[in-house]
């Protein structure tokens, strides 16, 4: 009884303390228009992503001249985006792309040739307070999650433009207060507390930079 005791509790202590593979990106630089850490927009491939960083939770958004496969992670604070042939997507048969939200991993196996999709844009949500919240690095010093809008208000040189609609972490719940510069990629939504205060960054989206549909 003690040994099978004992043998429980390590399988509990090791499941406690195994590292989720995204665990590397908790506190990776930002760098607008092009990078989280080591996962680069317009070179990351959607495979080369997966076996990386595991299939997470998969979502599709599909148009009549467009298609994107979406991966969450952390319960939606990681948002990573990529844009496919939409012609090609919607010719599958077996499977069809539908299928891609019941397991990515198995939709590339079966169309591989998806897997060459590079990054489009990717995003990090805050939850309701920092210590609930996965990500905590930033894009310098200053310009991170609950961070004021003054810290970020440097990269908005140019005149606030409207965010591209097919991003990654394009929500319906997202804070209607946004700030994007398109020249460099990037988009800010903030969130003001419900006690009252000044507005803090809820969710930074960056994207390559230049026209977007």
């Amino acid at each position: 009884m003690r040994l099978l005791l004992a043998a429980t509790l390590a399988l509990v202590a090791s499941a406690c303390s195994a590292e989720s593979p995204t665990d590397s990106l908790s506190r990776a630089t930002l760098v607008p228009g092009t990078a989280l850490g080591p996962v680069e927009l317009g070179k990351t491939t959607l495979r080369e992503f997966v076996d990386t960083y595991g299939p997470g939770h998969c979502a599709l958004f599909a148009g009549d001249d467009f298609c994107a496969i979406e991966l969450n992670y952390e319960f939606q604070q990681l948002s990573f985006l990529w844009e496919i042939d939409a012609q090609q997507a919607y010719a599958l048969n077996d499977p069809p792309i539908t299928h891609a939200t019941r397991g990515i991993d198995k939709f590339l196996a079966a169309h591989p040739q998806f897997g060459t999709a590079t990054l489009d844009s990717l995003s990090v949500q805050a939850k309701s307070e920092p210590s609930r919240t996965f990500y905590h690095g930033g894009i310098d010093g200053n310009a991170r999650l609950f961070a004021p809008l003054d810290s970020v208000m440097g990269y908005f040189q140019d005149p606030v433009q409207d965010a591209p609609d097919l991003v990654a972490g394009n929500r319906e719940d997202n804070p209607p207060l946004r700030w994007t510069c398109a020249s460099i990629g990037l988009t800010v939504y903030l969130a003001t507390p419900e006690e009252g205060g000044a507005p803090h960054i809820a969710r930074m989206t960056i994207f390559q930079p230049g026209p977007r549909p």
